[in-house]
């Protein structure tokens, strides 16, 4: 229904088929229903996956007592200092191989 344009037939006497509005009629009123169905399914998804989720942080809030220890690598500005520009390009030479 939603999105198509309906067109009732008429009557000679008395406006439109009154067929053709009853079926209209009840067909948005099953595109509601099936709308609100749609709906309350997706809120309570969003309850579910919202307690989930208190229930996770409850869980992780006592084990972030110990700091978090970083990888031992080089230090951040000794990889950041050189200059894109100024770093070599490496070429590769390709041989050809005669079977």
């Amino acid at each position: 229904m939603s999105g198509e344009k309906e067109f009732f037939r008429k009557r000679f006497f008395g406006g439109f088929n009154r067929e053709d509005v009853i079926k209209y009629i009840a067909g948005l009123a099953e595109e509601r229903n099936e709308a609100l169905a749609a709906k309350e399914r997706a809120e309570k998804k969003a309850r579910a996956l919202a307690e989930e989720v208190k229930k996770l942080r409850g869980e992780t809030a006592g084990t972030r007592s110990e700091p978090v220890v970083k990888a031992k690598s080089e230090p951040e500005e000794k990889i950041n200092s050189e200059p894109v520009a100024k770093t070599p390009t490496a070429r590769i030479k390709v041989k050809k191989r005669n079977n």
